[in-house]
């Protein structure tokens, strides 16, 4: 799991992927949450009244695709999110 440096480094490509995933949050609105989970977690669960497990959930898979640690040997310039998102199912369940 990245570290908390690693997460203010890399928090705005976590904007990208959160909106990636919730794709009705804006861009301000998360610039607003200061990249604080609780804050992102209400403001999810405004905007789509999901449980906070399930939100939890989701963004511990996010914080996952962007540890580089697994990608060693590659492009460290490029995020293992960037590399590879994971698809919608991997968040939401067969659609």
């Amino acid at each position: 799991m990245i570290n908390q440096e690693q997460f203010k480094k890399l928090w705005p490509e976590i904007k990208v992927g959160l909106i990636g995933v919730w794709g009705r949050l804006e861009n301000d609105e998360l610039e607003n949450t200061e990249g604080d989970f609780a804050a992102i977690s209400s403001l999810v669960q405004e905007k789509y009244g999901e449980g906070w497990e399930c939100i939890q959930e989701k963004l511990d898979k996010l914080l996952l695709s962007f540890d580089n640690a697994t990608d060693k040997g590659l492009d460290p310039g490029v995020s293992s999110y960037q590399r590879n998102p994971m698809p919608n199912e991997y968040w939401n369940g067969p659609q």
